[in-house]
């Protein structure tokens, strides 16, 4: 990113949407953020590839009820399946046979 181009939030967040990270923060966190990602210039590229893969899945909601990948998802442990000791060892054994 240019120097010039830093100096505006809008392009920093911009910047960094493209790539997939967290756009959060303050201009000066912003900033901070893009500098230390500018030092690993091999890691931008394969974020900025990552971020443009686009998955697509059948699914019964409507495309406008599903919030955006970079959206902080939060899920109440109730929602999350319970598994005992017992079925995550016949899981692990499962995938480790092949069957």
């Amino acid at each position: 990113m240019e120097k010039s181009a830093e100096l505006n939030k809008e392009n920093c967040v911009k910047w960094l949407a493209d790539i997939g990270a967290s756009t959060s923060g303050s201009k000066q966190e912003l900033t901070m953020r893009i500098n230390r990602l500018s030092r690993y210039p091999g890691l931008v590229q394969k974020l900025k590839a990552k971020s443009e893969n686009a998955y697509v899945f059948p699914c019964s909601l409507d495309s406008a009820d599903i919030p955006p990948a970079t959206a902080k998802w939060r899920a109440a442990n109730d929602d999350l399946p319970k598994i005992n000791n017992k079925m995550f060892t016949r899981s692990v054994r499962f995938h480790e046979t092949g069957r």
